[in-house]
């Protein structure tokens, strides 16, 4: 397991996986649109779990809506 500390909250997150229902409250996106962008390389890659499931790695969501949320304030 990864430990990553984040700069500009000063907290430690955990690398965890994280499912859809926790995806979409983190990044507020729909599914569609979350592989929409995924497609297009500017959303993190799923991680496939098993057959038919899929999660994501939670540190490279919480990187993605803080770099989001930078640039929105440039």
């Amino acid at each position: 397991m990864t430990v990553q500390l984040s700069t500009k909250n000063d907290f430690i997150v955990s690398d965890r996986l994280i499912r859809e229902d926790e995806r979409r409250f983190i990044t507020s996106i729909s599914r569609a649109q979350a592989y929409e962008l995924e497609k297009k390389g500017l959303f993190p890659a799923r991680v496939k779990i098993g057959q038919r499931s899929v999660a994501w790695r939670l540190s490279e969501i919480i990187t993605w809506v803080e770099k989001r949320s930078y640039e929105s304030k440039k």
